[in-house]
């Protein structure tokens, strides 16, 4: 008998779904980015240092 890997038994992805499942309901755009790269940049960060800013509409919560 053989069984399937985990690979051949998965569903393949749809990027739609996947970003309705999140908490924000849509996929990051570049303006995500932009607005964290933007506050990096600024006087407002100049305290900040070995961070890892995570851009991500809520997936790890």
């Amino acid at each position: 008998m053989s069984e399937p890997s985990f690979a051949e038994s998965r569903q393949p992805m749809n990027p739609e779904a996947l970003a309705l499942a999140g908490p924000i309901r849509r996929e990051g755009r570049p303006e995500d980015i932009a607005g964290a790269v933007a506050w990096l940049a600024s006087d407002e960060a100049g305290f900040v240092t070995g961070q890892v800013i995570a851009v991500k509409g809520g997936r790890d919560i």
